[in-house]
């Protein structure tokens, strides 16, 4: 990688100035530092150190708020071709989002990440190729008022980089919309990427469909041990028992929740 691609991507700091990156000794001395004891993954192509996973989320951040697309796509890049696919969702792409939400809820800069995830969601999609299949049909989709275009893309993402057969309706779906699209689709789980509300469940409830509530923050492996997937609480399930949920979100969480 050429020293100005370490610019873009965000892993060396550098300021422009006349239409030149200038970068300061201290800098450049403190990345080739971080560069000789880092690793992308571990031996046995599991994640990487917190550590690296912690800066590459930083930097994706960085990026995704600046509206840069191709220095974003330059971090996952990183990433890519070292791990499974929906492992780049999980450890990078999520973590990301929710740290810029967490620092700009509402501001511009969380409006900029939102619009670049969704593009460099099209890409990766684009390029990937699922898990095995599951055979579980998931539906996604937000209720009318949830307008989180991002969050509902990246959760459809994550799924079909599992290997589960997604039908995604976006965020904002009437619930006639949402009840007229179970009824043709019959999928066997439907995730309401929001937060819990009766109306679904009363909706829902003459269905075999299970209703699972769930954030993008679900995705997202424990901060104290990343090979750890368990569940984060809580999560809402209507109309199922816990063995839906472990199909849903196996791959993630290990077929165990955390209580």
């Amino acid at each position: 990688m050429t020293a100005y691609r370490y610019v873009r991507s965000g892993r060396l700091p550098a300021r422009k100035s006349g239409g030149v990156w200038r970068v300061s000794a201290d800098d450049l001395r403190r990345f080739g530092d971080e560069a000789a004891s880092s690793s992308d993954t571990t031996p046995d192509g599991g994640p990487p150190p917190a550590a690296v996973r912690s800066d590459r989320c930083r930097r994706l951040a960085d990026r995704l708020g600046a509206d840069d697309e191709p220095g974003a796509m330059q971090v996952v890049n990183e990433v890519r071709s070292a791990t499974e696919p929906w492992r780049v969702h999980v450890d990078l792409l999520a973590p990301a989002l929710l740290d810029i939400r967490a620092d700009s809820p509402s501001g511009l800069r969380s409006r900029r990440a939102d619009a670049t995830l969704l593009r460099l969601l099209g890409r990766l999609s684009g390029a990937a190729q699922a898990g095995p299949s599951t055979g579980l049909t998931v539906l996604v989709t937000a209720r009318e008022g949830t307008h989180d275009q991002a969050g509902v893309a990246l959760v459809a993402d994550t799924f079909r980089a599992i290997g589960h057969r997604v039908a995604d309706l976006g965020p904002h779906t009437p619930l006639d919309a949402l009840a007229s699209s179970v009824e043709k689709l019959r999928p066997d789980v439907v995730a309401m990427v929001d937060s819990p509300d009766r109306s679904e469940a009363v909706l829902l409830a003459g269905s075999e469909v299970t209703t699972v509530h769930l954030e993008v923050a679900h995705l997202i492996p424990q901060r104290d041990d990343p090979t750890r997937y368990d569940l984060p609480s809580p999560i809402i399930v209507h109309g199922g028992q816990d063995r839906a949920l472990e199909r849903l979100m196996g791959p993630l969480v290990g077929a165990r929740r955390s209580g």
